[in-house]
């Protein structure tokens, strides 16, 4: 019983109503790699955090899991949040969940990363429902952003590499050449 009492003051104590994939999403486009490190370690205790150059998902993952368990690091990324994030989420704080979403669907296309941190950063110190089934969209249509960026990029990186060809066709040359095989 104990521990459902700590869970539940806990909970009552972050700044924020949103999922921890939410927070993650936020917390990845808001804060650059150095502000993330230096909150993992601040939030493990320790100099470097374990964490070296780019933060991965990993360190991401134990951030978000360490301020779901500690109100002092849960106040320390919202503060970290509210400094990187002061400016846009201003513009989105008081807004219903209607005018939030008629925001995004208008710049959900080309919004920049800061302001779709903003946007849900506002919305994440929201409380209620609707709020978090908007959140919840707006973290798939970002995370859909993200993985058509890569695929791109992907394509742009196999089209350089292999000019022109097929990327399997250059991949089937590279191993019979390396095997000593007519190409």
């Amino acid at each position: 019983m104990g521990s459902l009492v700590h869970a539940r003051s806990l909970a009552g104590s972050r700044p924020w109503h949103c999922s921890p994939r939410v927070l993650r999403l936020i917390v990845a486009l808001a804060l650059s790699c150095e502000e993330i490190t230096a909150l993992v370690s601040a939030a493990m205790g320790t100099e470097d955090g374990g964490v070296a150059g780019e933060p991965s998902g990993e360190a991401l993952r134990v951030l978000i899991d360490r301020v779901l368990a500690d109100a002092r690091a849960a106040r320390r990324l919202a503060g970290a949040l509210d400094a990187a994030l002061v400016e846009g989420a201003y513009s989105y704080r008081g807004l219903c969940v209607s005018e939030l979403a008629a925001r995004w669907a208008c710049a959900r296309a080309a919004a920049p990363a800061t302001d779709a941190a903003a946007l849900l950063w506002a919305s994440a110190r929201t409380p209620g429902s609707p709020m978090r089934f908007l959140e919840e969209r707006i973290a798939d249509d970002v995370e859909l952003r993200a993985l058509r960026s890569m695929a791109a990029s992907m394509r742009m990186a196999g089209a350089r590499r292999t000019a022109g060809a097929p990327r399997w066709a250059a991949a089937g040359m590279r191993s019979r050449r390396a095997a000593g095989q007519p190409g």
